[in-house]
């Protein structure tokens, strides 16, 4: 079973005993009613992991294939969208991908928040030291892109994935005013691990699922 199978298992679990507990629950007839009531849940809840995960799971794919190819030239002659620095025709393409999948995924996503990369010190450039790209909705709705500035080194969603090499799904966890879940990717280049790739599901997109039926 893989990470999102696991979450969306547990949520499942979670979503049947806020049913059964419903005030509204009032007779042992309705049980088959809210079964119903609770898979359909599961499939919502099942639909925001997934894209998240797809999200996440492409973009980090397309990192790694340009980031593991040999670079054509070492020259520095492309302005990075983010910092002051030159960047290589390679990295370039990785940025103008990370900016580009940030802005059409979250755009097009009703559940997605940002979507993101993020690279240990200076593997993404050995001039840049912290090197980080995200994306939220207001970017992706303006087709703008800023410095992402947060310490993420420390962060669960980063840490985790990095430190074990694998899929990582947070617990949820406030960021400003939001509170969400993260899917985290590694980045793995010629066995090391040289970042991750996020993307953020907003926990208010698991306000839709229903608990209740209004004929009890």
């Amino acid at each position: 079973m893989n990470i999102a199978s696991l979450v969306i298992a547990c949520m499942a679990v979670i979503i049947t005993i806020a049913v059964l507990m419903s005030s509204k629950f009032v007779s042992a007839g309705a049980t088959g009613e809210f079964s119903a009531y609770s898979k359909q849940n599961a499939i919502q809840v099942q639909a925001m992991l997934s894209e998240a995960e797809s999200a996440a799971r492409n973009l980090c794919s397309s990192v790694t294939t340009t980031y593991t190819e040999a670079d054509k030239s070492l020259e520095k002659a492309y302005d990075s969208a983010v910092y002051t620095q030159k960047l290589t025709a390679k990295e370039k393409n990785i940025e103008e991908a990370a900016i580009s999948a940030g802005w059409n995924t979250v755009s097009s996503s009703e559940s997605l928040v940002g979507l993101g990369m993020f690279f240990e010190p200076y593997a993404f450039d050995n001039e840049i030291e912290k090197y980080a790209i995200y994306i939220d909705q207001s970017m992706a709705e303006t087709k703008t892109v800023s410095m992402y500035t947060d310490d993420f080194y420390s962060a669960a969603y980063y840490k985790t994935a990095v430190e074990t090499n694998q899929v990582v799904i947070t617990d949820p966890f406030m960021y400003g005013d939001i509170y969400m879940i993260s899917v985290a990717y590694p980045i793995t280049a010629n066995n090391t691990v040289v970042g991750a790739v996020i993307a953020d599901i907003s926990m208010s997109s698991f306000s839709q699922i229903r608990t209740t039926d209004d004929n009890y």
